[in-house]
């Protein structure tokens, strides 16, 4: 029987300094409000180069809604799966992803990026994964390309301050490097030596006064190289992956028997664990992409809709570009672990009441309570189980919100 696990984090992290888009009236983002799309194919965003050190232009295709009057519209810029080695563009998949964003109100783009050139035979796990470094340098170069054509003229009406990147398999890895990896997260050298042989951990690609920094990340299918890098100030996630997946791994292992990653089921529980608001649908039964369009997960792609489309609407209405004005506070467990009670105890002096929320590794919801204001109280194993848990506390207006693991044994 096939079992949805989803989380939707509908509490985010800060305060927003960047005025709330006017057109956020409940339905646009949330279900389709136009009819019709139109596109604007061939779009040159800048120059790429694959191992041989060929140039290319780098082209997507970029899906806007018929009949917005909008200026200012979030952008999504989505890339094609193909392990690092075919596909473009015009997949069926991106083409279906690029026209229902479009439907919803953003302004929605399918990239070509570097791939590795077949007639040197199969990539080794080190030419892999300088493809992969190619390839994200390649969606960051079309972050900046946006953000520049923002300032000259605007042609596609995005509103610079809201894009997410995301893409199926291959292309969900290269979503999760852009929204995630930065300068001040520590790599092994070889892995350092590969980013500065590209120009850096923004690539060489043009464009570069703009800003690569991103929104939010779509994961279809696609896993991060170190949890590790995983940060409560990175890019909020959504992701989506089939538990029995043999091409990107579900938790940790070989991609496509080639390269190390972690997948959606390592991610989600690692971004709850830092406070990184993520949401995350794993399908039991699950492959690689047949949760996508197979007829037999018909429930997996509802679902998708269910979760997706409101967790990206929380990001556009309400995601705070900066926390500066808010205020830390500590959050004390124990014991932790425990067989019996664990006791949650905040600063006596905060004043201020909070929401609650207990999940479990899988970010299933195991207990909510709101508008508390107890600066103590205890969580009892008879109340949720026995296991790895997390707690969050989501303040009203001072203070920025707190996550911590609990574990009863």
């Amino acid at each position: 029987m096939q079992k949805l696990y989803t989380l939707l984090l509908l509490f985010l992290f800060s305060f927003n300094l960047h005025a709330q888009l006017t057109n956020c009236d409940g339905t646009r983002y949330l279900e389709q409000v136009f009819d019709e799309v139109t596109v604007t194919s061939g779009v040159k965003f800048g120059v790429g180069s694959d191992a041989t050190g060929s140039e290319f232009d780098l082209l997507m295709d970029v899906y806007e809604p018929v009949g917005d009057t909008d200026a200012q519209r979030p952008l999504v810029i989505m890339a094609h799966g193909g392990s690092f080695v075919f596909g473009t563009r015009t997949n069926p998949y991106m083409v279906q992803s690029c026209t229902e964003f479009a439907k919803h109100g953003y302004v929605a783009a399918s990239i070509d990026y570097a791939l590795w050139p077949l007639l040197f035979g199969l990539p080794d796990s080190l030419e892999m994964l300088g493809t992969v470094v190619d390839a994200v340098g390649d969606m960051k170069t079309s972050v900046r390309f946006f953000r520049q054509d923002a300032e000259n003229g605007n042609q596609f009406n995005i509103d610079p301050n809201i894009i997410l990147v995301g893409g199926l398999s291959a292309g969900a890895v290269m979503a999760c490097q852009v929204g995630i990896m930065d300068e001040a997260d520590e790599k092994p050298d070889f892995v350092q030596t590969i980013i500065d042989s590209n120009g850096g951990i923004d690539g060489d690609g043009s464009h570069a006064a703009f800003s690569s920094s991103v929104n939010g990340i779509i994961n279809l299918s696609g896993g991060i190289y170190k949890t590790e890098w995983i940060d409560a100030d990175d890019a909020p996630i959504f992701s989506m992956h089939g538990v029995n997946d043999g091409t990107v791994p579900y938790n940790h292992g070989l991609a496509a028997n080639i390269m190390s990653l972690n997948g959606s089921g390592a991610i989600h529980p690692t971004a709850l664990a830092v406070g990184l608001n993520s949401a995350f649908v794993s399908i039991d039964g699950g492959n690689h992409t047949d949760i996508y369009s197979e007829p037999a997960f018909a429930e997996a792609q509802q679902s998708l809709i269910d979760v997706m489309y409101p967790f990206l609407e929380d990001i556009i209405c309400n995601y705070v570009l900066s926390n500066e004005n808010l205020k830390e506070t500590s959050l004390s467990v124990f014991p932790n672990p425990s067989s019996n009670d664990i006791t949650v105890e905040l600063p006596i002096d905060l004043n201020e009441t909070y929401d609650l929320m207990i999940y479990d590794q899988m970010g299933r919801i195991i207990k909510t309570e709101q508008n508390l204001s107890d600066a103590k109280f205890n969580i009892s194993k008879d109340q949720i189980g026995v296991g790895m848990f997390y707690v969050t506390l989501r303040f009203d207006e001072k203070y920025n919100p707190i996550t911590r693991k609990l574990i009863f044994n």
